[in-house]
């Protein structure tokens, strides 16, 4: 894909690894992994109160209150989407 944004519909269990292959973005650390884990099927759906964010080649941890958080209405939908999660990636490059 060479358009941003681009938008990946994840609706299987599994690992999913992006990389960027524009010039050093991906060696400076521009890496992202989701991990879709699927759900007991009597387990409510609920939101996580904070999100864990590490960027594993940065001694950097961010922990965020959800309700500050960006991509909280993205996860809210996710809930109404009867187990179908759509990934918005955008990313800026410098």
């Amino acid at each position: 894909m060479n358009t941003s944004p681009a938008k990946f519909t994840l609706n299987q269990t599994g690992e999913y690894y992006f990389t960027c292959t524009y010039r050093t973005h991906c060696s400076n650390g521009q890496k992202l992994t989701i991990e879709v884990l699927a759900l007991p099927l009597h387990q409510e759906k609920r939101l996580p109160e904070t999100l864990l964010l590490h960027q594993k080649d940065f001694p950097l941890v961010h922990r965020l209150p959800m309700k500050h958080h960006p991509l909280l209405e993205l996860l809210r939908l996710h809930q109404r989407a009867h187990h179908r999660l759509i990934l918005l990636l955008s990313l800026l490059f410098s």
